[in-house]
């Protein structure tokens, strides 16, 4: 099997890195310090995914985990590390690896009606009904097949980071819009599951 590592990069030590097994690893920063492949520093993690998709999708690795650049986190249950190295890679086609008590339900979202306004007024860049619910694993962390991300053609990818890159929206809702949304996008279920990630 074909399997990836893709590190959204802004300024944490990498050592880490050293520790995984089996896996190609990308490091897109958006840190110019850094001799990292280089995305712009607006929406989070969402223009280094975006960013990595475009790049190689006529060469995606078989499966690919999305993650930060931290080793630990109140996001996971377990280091980056002992995730990937331990991950059940077969267990589905998308699967978070975030910690299975952050799951939070981001619509509706009645004691933020701002949040959902953002949400509303952007949802016309993505090719799914808006839900009357949408859950999700805080953390933005997660594992898909290339064939998921395949089902989109790439103008859809180009589509998004050009929005990422120039909406007037704050940047950590950007982000945000794509942390609620990654797992709808893939599977076309609203409701994020939850899977035994690890072995």
């Amino acid at each position: 099997m074909n399997t990836a590592v893709l590190i959204a990069h802004y300024d944490k030590n990498l050592e880490w890195v050293k520790e995984l097994r089996g896996v190609e690893v990308f490091i897109y920063s958006a840190n110019p310090k850094f001799k990292y492949t280089q995305v712009k520093n607006r929406g989070n993690d969402a223009s280094h995914y975006l960013s990595f998709i475009l790049d190689h999708y006529d060469n995606l690795p078989e499966r690919t985990v999305f993650c930060h650049d931290h080793k630990s986190d109140w996001t996971q249950e377990h280091s980056l590390v002992k995730i990937i190295n331990h991950l059940n890679w077969d267990v589905s086609k998308y699967f978070s690896i975030c910690s299975r008590h952050n799951n939070w339900t981001c619509i509706p979202y009645d004691s933020k009606p701002g949040h959902i306004e953002a949400m509303k007024r952007n949802w016309h860049i993505l090719p799914l009904p808006y839900p009357e619910k949408l859950t999700y694993f805080a953390g933005t962390q997660f594992c898909v097949h290339k064939d998921l991300i395949l089902q989109y053609p790439e103008s859809f990818y180009e589509n998004c980071r050009e929005w990422v890159y120039t909406v007037n929206e704050a940047s950590w809702f950007i982000g945000r819009f794509f942390e609620y949304t990654w797992h709808y996008i893939f599977t076309k279920n609203p409701i994020e599951q939850d899977l035994k990630y690890m072995i």
